[in-house]
């Protein structure tokens, strides 16, 4: 797939600070734009504010988050701010979570406090069994099943 100019910058800015990550990488039915160890970047465009993309993304953003990826979603103009781009580079170690299509800048980091806690709630969901991680998807998502029609299935 092309890259758009907003995926070009964050591409430049990584090389030249040295960051490791994979571009156009498939998580499951879903490509990220970048892969930082188990951090996603997403360069949007303004499409992306649409709510029939914004649906989309919503239900990639889940998929990411079950597995265990965080994610940090960028609207593509910011990218040619030099601030925004130091600052991005700069917490790229520290995740944050990004309210669905929200710019970075318009939400705080996270606070060390709220940091470790986010880091205590990740250790406990990588501990779980695959059936406890099974049932907590299917409790999660229980309004979305459709109910069977039968009696018995």
């Amino acid at each position: 797939m092309a890259q758009t100019e907003g995926e070009k910058r964050v591409k430049k800015a990584f090389d030249k600070a040295g960051i490791k990550y994979k571009m156009g990488v498939r998580v499951g039915p879903y490509e990220v734009d970048f892969l930082v160890d188990d951090i996603a970047v997403e360069v949007d465009g303004y499409s992306h504010l649409l709510p029939e993309k914004m649906q989309i993304d919503k239900r990639k953003e889940t998929y990411l988050f079950e597995k265990g990826y965080d994610l940090i979603r960028i609207l593509s103009d910011q990218t040619k701010d030099a601030a925004f781009m130091k600052k991005l580079l700069k917490r790229l170690d520290n995740p944050v979570y990004i309210n669905h299509n929200e710019p970075i800048t318009h939400k705080p980091f996270l606070s060390l406090e709220k940091l470790k806690g986010k880091m205590e709630e990740e250790k406990v969901k990588k501990t779980k069994t695959g059936k406890e991680e099974m049932l907590d998807w299917l409790n999660k998502h229980a309004s979305e099943i459709p109910a069977s029609k039968d009696e018995e299935d």
